[in-house]
């Protein structure tokens, strides 16, 4: 259904990519799930392409958000492999295996609400929005961190991570929307920086350039769009995820932010009058 003025109602979220500091993304949609405010549309890059297939799958993310919250340590390192130049450092048959459960084997024509997954062709250097077929395809490819996930390959092509070329697609949605909510939690700045290993530097300077594509798409979004980036996200290592909670609290108090911030402009009540 779509209004007079060609609006279709509720709201649409793209989730954002930032490896474990997008599992902020989880809290805050804890926050929205307890106004009752649902999205209408999703979309996702990097970490936030996983989030945005679970919801259009489930309708909801808290038992994601508990998966995450009662994993260890250890159940993280068992999903790397040894170090390879060619195949990257995790075991992609082992986590593609884990994300199609989570999916449940799921095509978008199945999902409960419009799915937009981003992710970026390899060969043409070009953003790639996946709305047909498995999720579980652009879902592996958008997630490919490179020199950490080995390329995603689809038919004939080879897929990286969204995030290198549109790393909070809120400018994907092929209908206008109420209201839009960018979350994107994928830069920070942190207080110092000591000597940093090889890692590191590889995963800051591959967040500098996000940053950039960030800033870039940023003029695309629909003049509607809320965009929630705070700036100042613990300064965890993106692939600790083993600290996703405190990702997550850090997300609920953005999200307690954020429904002030409505209150205040009248989005709330846009939303709450859709729902």
């Amino acid at each position: 259904m779509t209004t007079k003025t060609g609006t279709t109602p509720g709201l649409a979220i793209a989730f954002g990519a930032g490896g474990a500091r997008a599992l902020g993304s989880l809290g805050v949609m804890s926050v929205l799930a307890k106004h009752g405010i649902e999205p209408a549309a999703v979309s996702g890059s990097s970490m936030g392409s996983i989030i945005a297939a679970y919801y259009g799958v489930h309708g909801q993310t808290e038992t994601l958000r508990t998966w995450y919250e009662e994993k260890k340590t250890g159940d993280y390192l068992s999903y790397m492999t040894r170090p390879s130049v060619t195949a990257g450092w995790i075991d992609t048959h082992k986590l593609q295996n884990l994300i199609d459960g989570f999916l449940k084997k799921k095509q978008f024509k199945d999902t409960l609400v419009p799915v937009n997954i981003v992710c970026t062709d390899l060969r043409r250097g070009k953003e790639t929005v996946y709305r047909h077929g498995p999720l579980i395809n652009p879902v592996m490819a958008s997630i490919a961190i490179p020199g950490v996930i080995h390329p995603h390959k689809i038919r004939q092509e080879y897929f990286v991570d969204g995030g290198v070329t549109n790393p909070t697609p809120a400018d994907v949605f092929l209908q206008k929307y109420t209201h839009t909510l960018a979350i994107d939690f994928h830069f920070h700045v942190p207080k110092h920086l000591n000597d940093p290993s090889m890692m590191n530097v590889f995963m800051r300077s591959f967040m500098i350039a996000q940053h950039a594509a960030f800033e870039h798409h940023k003029t695309l979004f629909p003049k509607n769009c809320t965009i929630l980036a705070p700036k100042t996200v613990p300064g965890i290592e993106d692939l600790r995820f083993d600290k996703a909670r405190q990702y997550i609290l850090f997300g609920e108090r953005a999200g307690k932010t954020l429904i002030r911030q409505w209150k205040r402009n009248g989005v709330y009540e846009q939303l709450i009058e859709t729902e």
